[in-house]
């Protein structure tokens, strides 16, 4: 079955369908009754529940087409992207991950198709791909997050290098980079900054492995531990 797509869905647009060369809002409008004969549209995304729900409903309340999630964290989202195209059924018409390192390869293997959406000026700007296979449609922030109970503002850590000393040691959470977007960027970003060596001395304060930023004010909440990296 043909899968088509159509800009304005959720908070990001990835995987579409090419309809010809025609303005992106003629392009809009022809994916979207094309969407209505097909009757609905499928989505995984990494965003929270309670967003995506909303996002929906408001979705189908504009364009009169039932919306289809799926929520998992990116690498989740990941591993099931995988799994169908490995077995040549994707069920997806839009997929939206935290890493966006994760839609070049999928360029590259030409599951991905090119569109360019009449919302573009809407979104980062110079962030869109060029050759228009993803759009940014969300920007993440990331602190150190802290309890408030236990801790007070001067007693928190105020920097990524206080977070490394041992007084931490059992007492601290981070995301893990392996189920998270935002956390592997962190990674990266941290890696830039620091080097390895900064992950090695984190290591020795045995830090709780979360596996999503929203887990990580439950952690904080319910005393799991004292402080989180990172939080947002």
């Amino acid at each position: 079955m043909k899968r088509y797509l159509f800009p304005g869905l959720i908070s990001a647009v990835f995987l579409i369908s090419a309809v010809g060369a025609v303005s992106a809002d003629a392009a809009q409008d022809q994916l979207v009754q094309a969407a209505k004969k097909e009757g609905s549209v499928t989505v995984y995304h990494s965003m929270g529940r309670g967003p995506l729900k909303a996002l929906s409903k408001r979705f189908e309340k504009n364009f009169g087409v039932k919306v289809n999630w799926t929520r998992k964290g990116t690498g989740g989202i990941t591993r099931m992207f995988e799994a169908e195209k490995l077995a040549g059924v994707l069920k997806c018409d839009v997929v939206s991950v935290g890493d966006p390192s994760t839609f070049i390869r999928w360029s590259k293997e030409n599951v991905l198709t090119k569109f360019v959406s009449a919302n573009n000026p809407a979104f980062l700007k110079g962030q869109a791909d060029p050759k228009g296979f993803s759009i940014p449609g969300r920007a993440a922030y990331v602190s150190i997050g802290y309890n408030t109970k236990k801790l007070s503002m001067a007693q928190a850590p105020s920097s990524w290098m206080d977070v490394l000393d041992p007084k931490w040691k059992g007492r601290i959470a981070s995301i893990d980079p392996k189920k998270s977007g935002p956390a592997r960027l962190w990674v990266a970003a941290m890696v830039q900054k620091f080097g390895w060596d900064y992950f090695k001395k984190l290591a020795k304060n045995k830090p709780l492995m979360l596996k999503s930023f929203s887990t990580s004010a439950v952690a904080l909440v319910s005393g799991e531990a004292d402080i989180v990296v990172p939080g947002n």
